[in-house]
This record gives structure tokens, sequence and C-alpha cells, in this order.
């Protein structure tokens, strides 16, 4: 049989049944909002960072005039170095993915595709390795294309030459940006394709990658600027070091971005449903004060009536923890495996942690207990002279207070406001309660809105020094004023501009002696009005 306790919890909880389930509904979202957030957070940074991993990406590379076996052993056996192997700078191309229409492809040059080591890809279908005259194309990228294994397609490379390519098969290269982000599919050539492409030879370098879990970019900077000084010693040319945020998917900052944002909604939602849960024993108190004194009378202490109604408390969160964990675990599961194909990586465990149900938990039944606590408390305490004595008026307070004296000077409202107005102050904590829950709702609701419009603004701010559609580069020169005067002709076309480009001779050098990765030089028209920058400083 359950104890008085108990019985007076299911009792309060089924006379007060539609206010049971809406606190219970919002403790449940609160839940779910957290569970989701979890959900998503603990296998969408676990599985890109597995997949990233995967690749063995290269802590650093060391671009150099000629990169031969000598290099190559060099580095291997220089201290804290765990491999290193021969690299190639991607080669810009274009693909035809219709009768008037080109897409860039970027070609990765391999010089043996069975011993890849670092920076590694991984085989889907087709042929492998791809032979002369072939092409892999990276799985991402195949939409864009338009393409699959066996179709041949139309490359051209810098130099104009038009080439046919035939598909050997699909690959997988979790270190590249998916092709729907960045625009640029990829492919994986040879060597020799790529002389007969007639391309541009790219630029060779030495990928290494540090013998440690998780060092820090300085430390890698450091030890790439001394390996650089010792190939330098060995009559080995270095040109310049590169050093990416070690360990790191080049998309991880944007979606950090996104996962916070997703939290401290996750959180709000929780603590709302907190103040709704506290507002409703705060109601339950005062409707039960003669109740309280009844139980005080028979002997219970304040201890005892606190434990009564936390554990109405506890029973609400637990409801509530029932409906809003499986629901959050199939939303977050779902919405990180669909984030999870769109940036093209593959799926290794989709299981969501303990410690994301375990926070679910906590949450959901700590911040309704600590929300509620103070009213319990103060509800908990009264005596039994002043809960038999009381009738919905402070004893000690009401009519003392600046508030109350302020309605009483108050002259010539209807009857009914003024009442309406005094019997709202009677109870100024459940007031405060009340209007903390509203606020925060009204917080959370406006925050919804002002992260959507900033997010807007941003992309609008963005897009709006850029006043051109169509951005056209050539691989040779060629007079100005022929071609502008012939795109002029085009019907639809009001403004045309020639500028210049080209990539940087210099690069950005650290204070270590190591240099930065490359970057393009533009140079406007005179007097240009298809870009208007913002000015940052100077």
């Amino acid at each position: 049989m359950a104890s008085p306790s108990r019985q007076k919890i299911m009792r309060d909880l089924w006379l007060y049944l539609p206010r049971t389930l809406l606190v219970v509904l919002a403790i449940a979202i609160g839940v779910f909002g957290v569970g989701f957030v979890l959900g998503t957070y603990s296998i969408l940074t676990r599985e890109i960072d597995a997949n990233y991993k995967m690749t063995k990406p290269s802590s650093a590379t060391l671009w150099m005039d000629t990169v031969d076996a000598g290099v190559v052993n060099t580095a291997r056996a220089f201290p804290g170095v765990a491999d290193a192997e021969a690299a190639r700078s991607p080669v810009r191309a274009r693909v035809r993915t219709g009768p008037d229409t080109w897409e860039i492809l970027l070609l990765l040059v391999v010089d043996d595709f069975d011993d890849l080591r670092i920076n590694k890809f991984f085989r889907e279908s087709g042929s492998w390795p791809p032979g002369d005259r072939q092409i892999l194309i990276e799985r991402a990228s195949l939409p864009i294309i338009g393409t699959t294994t066996g179709d041949t397609i139309i490359v051209k490379t810098l130099g104009g030459i038009e080439q046919t390519l035939s598909v050997a098969g699909v690959v997988f290269d979790p270190g590249q940006d998916p092709a729907w982000i960045s625009n640029i599919s990829c492919g994986y050539i040879t060597p020799s394709t790529l002389k007969w492409l007639g391309g541009p030879p790219p630029q060779k370098g030495l990928r290494v990658v540090i013998d440690e879990s998780n060092p820090d970019r300085a430390h890698i900077r450091d030890m790439a600027s001394q390996l650089s000084i010792v190939l330098q010693q060995k009559g080995y040319g270095v040109k310049r070091v590169e050093v990416p945020i070690p360990g790191k998917y080049l998309q991880t900052g944007k979606i950090n971005s996104l996962l916070s944002t997703l939290i401290a909604f996750g959180l709000l939602c929780l603590v709302l449903s907190g103040f709704m849960t506290a507002t409703l024993i705060s109601s339950l108190l005062s409707q039960q004060i003669r109740q309280i004194g009844v139980m005080k009378a028979l002997g219970a202490s304040t201890r005892q009536t606190m434990g009564i109604y936390l554990g109405t408390v506890l029973s609400l969160s637990l409801a509530a923890l029932v409906i809003g964990i499986p629901l959050g675990a199939i939303a977050g599961r779902g919405f990180a495996l669909s984030t999870i194909e769109m940036l093209n990586f593959n799926v290794t465990n989709s299981a969501i942690p303990l410690w994301a149900y375990a926070g679910q938990v906590a949450l959901g039944i700590l911040v309704p207990l600590v929300t509620a606590i103070y009213p319990v408390y103060r509800g908990s305490r009264i005596t039994v002279r002043e809960a038999i004595s009381d009738y919905g008026v402070s004893q000690k307070y009401f009519g003392t207070s600046r508030i109350d004296t302020l309605w009483e000077r108050i002259r010539g409202l209807p009857l009914p406001l003024a009442l309406s107005l005094r019997n709202t102050f009677r109870r100024r904590g459940r007031v405060a309660l009340t209007l903390l829950m509203l606020a925060a709702g009204g917080a959370t609701f406006i925050a919804s809105l002002g992260s959507a419009a900033s997010w807007n603004k941003t992309i609008d701010n963005t897009f709006a020094n850029i006043n051109y559609d169509i951005d056209i580069r050539f691989g040779r020169p060629y007079a100005v004023d022929a071609i502008a005067k012939s795109i002029r002709t085009v019907p639809g076309v009001t403004a045309v501009e020639a500028w210049g480009y080209n990539m940087a001779k210099s690069f950005p050098k650290y204070s270590d002696g190591t240099y930065g990765g490359p970057y393009i030089i533009y140079a406007p028209a005179n007097g240009s009005t298809l870009i208007t920058p913002s000015v940052v400083e100077g």
C-alpha cells in the first residue's frame, strides 16, 4: 500500500489533471530540445572527427623546388615526424556539363594510388587505380558533373585544350569540401594523364604528419621550420610552409556555430519549462494552505511538507522524461545523420552516447526542482495558525508596500479593473514568477527572430557589395575593348568591366619564418561600379 505522502502526490496530480498535463508537456518539450541538441552534437562531432582522421590529414606541407626520394626519406627520419610523402598542388580545370556550360574541376594528381599515406581518399566503385586518360570522380561531385562510372567527360585545362577522359570510378574523399558547398568538383588523375591534358605543371610539395596525438599549431610550425632548415642545408629549396588548423575539418567552425545556437535554444526551452513548473507548484501551494496547516497540526515538519511538493515536481519531471527522451533521441539522430550525409561523410556509428542521455536526465530533473524549491520552501514553512486563518491575502505585508499604497491612491478606475489590479499583487512572489516565465518565453521568441534576422542580414550584406552576376576568367590575354564590345551585344547585359587578377608571388610570413597559404590579388577597373567593398580599416 502506498504511503500517505505518495497518495497525496498522486491525488493532487489527478485532481489538477489539465494543469498537470500542461506542465508535463512543457518539461517534455524542454527535455526534447536538450535531447535533440545533445544527440545531434554527440553524433555529428564524433562522426566528422572520425571521418576526417581516417584520411590521416597532413600536419604541414612544405612547397619546394623539387621533391625526390631523398627529401621524403629525410623527412621520415626527422625526429617527431610520423610520416611524410611527396605531394603535388591541385590543378584547376573545367569540365563540360552541358552544351554551353562548364563547371570548375579541381584535378588532384597522385603519383601512386596504391601507396596513399597522407590525405588519403578511398575507392567507392570502378577501377583502381585509374589508367592513362582516365579519371576518378569524388562522389559528391557526381550530381554537379552529371556523370557516373563508364561515362566520358570533356575537360579543359588553363591551356585551353579540350580532352576527353573516361570516368574509371568513384572515390570518397572526406578531406575535401562537399562540391555543393564549394561549387568545385574534384577528380583524381595520374601525372601522365595531366601531361596529356596539357595542363600547367603542378607545384611540388612535401606533406608531413607530426608524431603527436594533439600537437598545437605553433609546435607544428616550429617543427616544420626546423625541417625546412635541414632540407635547405642539404640543397633543397623550400619556398613556403603551410600549416592548417591541426586535426580540424574545414567546415568545423561553421558547424560549431550552428550547434552553439541549437544548444542555447535547447537550454532556454528547458529553463522556460522550469519556470512553468514553479508557477504550477506556487499556485498549488496557495490553494492548499489549509491542507498544509492540517498536516502541520498532525505533526508534519517543514522538511516533510517540502518533500511532498518536491515529490510532485519530481513526478512531473519523470513523466516528461519518458516522453521527451525518446523523441529527442529520434529527432537528434535523424538530424545528425542527414547533416553527415549532406557534408559527404560516412556514418560509422549512429548511437547516442550515454553521457547525452545522462545530461538530459540531470537537466530534466534538476531544472524544475531548482526553480520550484523556493516557492515550495516558502509555502511549506507556514505555521498552523497562519494556515488556518489564511484567506488569500498576506496578513503581514498586504496593504503596506509601495505598490499596494499606489493602488489605494488611484481613483476613478472602474471597480472590476481596480479589484483586478489589487488582486494581481496580493501574491507578489507568484506574480514575479509568472512575469519571469513570460519574460523568458518572450526572450526565447525574440532571440529566435533575432537569430534569423541576423543570418539573413549577414548574407544580404555579404552580397550587397557584389554588384555583378557573372565572373568570366580567361586562360590567356585578350584585347579588353574587343571582348567588352562583344559582351555588350548580349541581350540583358547592362555593364561590363575588365579586371586583372593573379596569384600572389609572396605569402604571409609568420614570426617563426614559415609562410601561410596562397592568395589572389584582384585589380578592379578604375572607378568600378560592380563592387563596393566595406572598408574595415585604412
